[in-house]
């Protein structure tokens, strides 16, 4: 099934090959924009899609629905 989100496209598109001979040592910590981003009005992934209306800056999406896939995106609404 592919993603309907635009934001799960691009974090399907992201995963790189596995390679059981390299492991993750990184800590991980959140950047001021993923920061900035969670506290975001509307949709939080907005600042990076690709789709962006003014509607996904100050509204949060409700789910719908899409080939029996809830999906939390204006563009389907």
């Amino acid at each position: 099934m592919e993603p309907k989100h635009p934001y799960t496209q691009l974090l399907r598109e992201s995963i790189p090959e596995a390679d059981p001979k390299k492991h993750w040592k990184s800590t991980i910590t959140l950047s001021e924009l993923e920061h900035e981003e969670y506290l975001r009005q509307g949709c939080k992934f907005a600042g990076r899609c690709p789709l962006v209306m003014e509607k996904c800056k100050v509204e949060v999406p409700k789910d719908v629905s899409v080939d029996g896939v809830l999906v939390r995106c204006h563009k389907y609404n």
